[in-house]
């Protein structure tokens, strides 16, 4: 049950994808604080909310937001995990393909 100053905490996972999530259903969900939400905003952790609040004052996002928000953070950085990894590779087989020289 929502009311005026506590949220009400959503499952992301299985929610349904048009839920929408005001300021304090963000805060419980996330069990943050206010500065911490916006934090996470600003720094793209979450995405920005749909609405900024108007006469209410209370942004809102969709779970939908949130899932693909996340998903295509998942995303970026499994790729960026995927080219270190190749990097680290190369750099060691050209290690060893040098040193293998060395002898000669």
């Amino acid at each position: 049950m929502t009311t005026q100053n506590t949220g009400r905490v959503y499952d992301i996972n299985t929610a349904s994808e048009l839920t929408i999530l005001e300021t304090p259903d963000m805060l419980a969900t996330f069990n943050i604080k206010k500065a911490a939400l916006w934090k996470r905003v600003k720094t793209q952790k979450l995405p920005p909310p749909i609405d900024n609040g108007g006469a209410n004052g209370r942004a809102r996002w969709t779970i939908g937001q949130i899932r693909s928000w996340t998903s295509a953070l998942a995303e970026i950085k499994t790729q960026h995990q995927k080219e270190r990894m190749q990097k680290l590779v190369n750099e060691n087989l050209s290690l060893k393909y040098n040193h293998s020289l060395d002898f000669l």
